[in-house]
C-alpha cells in the first residue's frame, strides 16, 4: 500500500522526491508542523505549493499544475485548499493517516 495525498497514490519515487524538496528547503523532521509545517498547502487538485515567510496566505495565484486558485488572504487560504498533512508525513518518513487504506483497485 502507498502513502496517499489527495486521490493520487504517491509512488516511492514521488515520495524520496517530496524529501529531497523538504531537505533542501532547510526543513527537517522535527521543523514539521510546530516549525514550518504550516507553510506547506495543497491546491483543490492536490498539487503541493509552499508559502514563505510567516507560511499566512496573503496573496492569492494559480496552481502552475492545474490553473486552481491557490494562496489566499489575511492568513486564511482560498477555499479549496488545506495544509498538505500527507505531505509533511511522507516528506518527514511518518506513516500517513490514510497510509492503511487499502486502493480500491487492488
Amino acid at each position: 500500500i502507498r502513502p496517499q495525498i489527495g486521490s493520487a497514490y504517491v509512488e516511492d519515487e514521488e515520495a524520496a522526491t517530496y524529501r529531497m524538496v523538504f531537505q533542501a528547503m532547510g526543513f527537517t523532521a522535527n521543523s514539521g508542523r510546530e516549525g514550518m509545517g504550516n507553510h506547506w498547502y495543497q491546491c483543490p487538485e492536490g498539487h503541493i505549493y509552499v508559502i514563505g515567510d510567516c507560511g499566512g496566505a496573503m496573496e492569492q495565484s494559480r496552481c502552475p499544475e492545474c490553473g486552481a486558485h491557490i494562496g489566499g488572504a489575511r492568513h486564511q487560504v482560498t477555499s479549496g485548499n488545506a495544509v498538505a498533512s500527507q505531505f509533511l508525513e511522507i516528506a518527514q518518513n511518518r506513516r500517513p493517516a490514510d497510509a492503511g487504506a487499502a486502493r480500491a483497485d487492488q
